[in-house]
C-alpha cells in the first residue's frame, strides 16, 4: 500500500472511534447525571469514585484525540 492510502485509512479508523467515543461520553453523562440527582436525593446512595474517575479520563482522552 502506499502512504496516502494509508493516510486515508487512519484517517477514516480515527473519526469512526472518535465518533463512537462522542456518543459513548454523551450516554455516560446522562447516567452520571442520573445518578448524582439520585445521590443528592437519597442520602443512602453513593457513586463510585472509579464511576467518575474513569469517566473523566475516557473524557481526557476524548479531548486529546479531538486536538
Amino acid at each position: 500500500m502506499d502512504n496516502q492510502a494509508v493516510s486515508k485509512r487512519y484517517r477514516a479508523e480515527l473519526s469512526s472511534v472518535k465518533d463512537l467515543l462522542f456518543y459513548f461520553l454523551i450516554t455516560w453523562t446522562l447516567v452520571l447525571l442520573g445518578l448524582s440527582w439520585f445521590d443528592f436525593f437519597n442520602p443512602k446512595f453513593e457513586i463510585s469514585e472509579a464511576v467518575v474517575t474513569s469517566y473523566l479520563i475516557l473524557l481526557g482522552v476524548y479531548i486529546v484525540h479531538k486536538e
